[in-house]
């Protein structure tokens, strides 16, 4: 992962891609890499963005369902 100033960069090995992330995307592939549970995410992301816990939830999932659907994270259980 790479900061930019419109977010951020996420670099993909197998297979090789590169996806842009909005700042929003970007802070939360961080917090995953840093080993955050989603639902740390989404409180961290309410309290900077003051949004209720269900609007940031919704997003995040959704995010996380696209990151799963690409083959980016496994979302099996440990």
């Amino acid at each position: 992962m790479r900061p930019e100033a419109f977010g951020g960069l996420l670099f993909c090995v197998e297979p090789v891609r590169i996806l842009t992330l909005n700042p929003t995307a970007y802070r939360i592939a961080a917090l995953l890499a840093e080993g955050h549970a989603p639902a740390t995410i989404v409180a961290a992301l309410a309290e900077t963005f003051r949004q209720p816990l269900a609007v940031i939830a919704t997003d995040v999932e959704a995010f996380l369902a696209t990151l799963a659907a690409q083959d980016l994270l496994d979302r099996s259980p440990d």
